[in-house]
């Protein structure tokens, strides 16, 4: 990785997906869907609570917490009121849990925080039960509802983190034929010879899947793909009508 990249300043390192919703480092993104299928097998149901996180996002949750706008906790993890410390015990009460801006292994998108959404939801429904359900932290539902792409335009591909337009492929098989977002950035880099890290957003819904690649790339990939199959069979693979 870059020094952009290291510190969370850019983009071009990771991939989003859309179900689970998270961003990943490309060379991630395949073992971590790995181990979700796993845990399905035993009855896990993990969702990722927190994966990429950029520098200004970082910055965002210090200014919260040295505010006190964020609850600020001690070393033994006791809450701490943040008028009742000096800066100096409040900059290290925040270090205790949070990592300074552009120090955090979250920029990499290779520190994943995972909870099982159906072990949470248990913990909820007893804390609200025994009347503490106030101080817990909300778990979101994992949605299986379709994701739409963010607003056309180019997006951050490049070594230096510069700018490059992307185009959407539609490629016709999606959750209803076992299609993973692993599948898809394996078929795409084997077939396309593109690189991981240069694939964009991948949506994937019940009949067909959208990935993002870079503009001057698109026309390669859809030839490439068009020769090959997923989960052997070939699909119908096209410029997305949305373009």
């Amino acid at each position: 990785m870059n020094e952009l990249e290291l510190t969370g300043r850019a983009r071009t390192h990771v991939i989003e997906l859309q179900q689970p919703t998270c961003a990943l480092h490309y060379e991630v993104v395949a073992s971590f869907l790995s181990m979700r299928d796993a845990a399905a097998s035993e009855g896990i149901d993990l969702q990722a609570r927190s994966s990429f996180r950029d520098f200004d996002t970082q910055l965002a949750i210090w200014n919260r917490k040295w505010r006190g706008e964020r609850t600020i906790f001690d070393r033994q993890g006791r809450e701490v009121p943040r008028a009742s410390i000096a800066d100096a015990d409040c900059v290290d009460a925040i270090l205790c849990w949070s990592a300074v801006p552009g120090g955090s292994r979250h920029h990499w998108g290779s520190d994943i925080d995972v909870i099982d959404v159906a072990a949470a939801a248990v913990k909820l429904a007893h804390a609200a039960l025994a009347g503490d359900g106030e101080h817990e932290t909300d778990i979101p539902a994992p949605s299986h509802s379709e994701k739409k792409f963010p607003a056309k335009g180019p997006r951050a591909r490049g070594e230096d983190g510069d700018s490059r337009d992307v185009v959407r492929l539609f490629i016709g098989a999606g959750r209803q034929a076992g299609i993973r977002p692993a599948d898809l950035v394996g078929a795409i880099t084997n077939e396309a010879g593109i690189r991981s890290r240069d694939l964009g957003g991948i949506e994937i819904t019940d009949r067909f899947s959208l990935v993002e690649v870079p503009a001057e790339l698109a026309d390669g990939v859809v030839t490439a793909m068009r020769k090959a199959t997923l989960r052997g069979q070939k699909v119908p693979v096209r410029r997305d009508r949305d373009n």
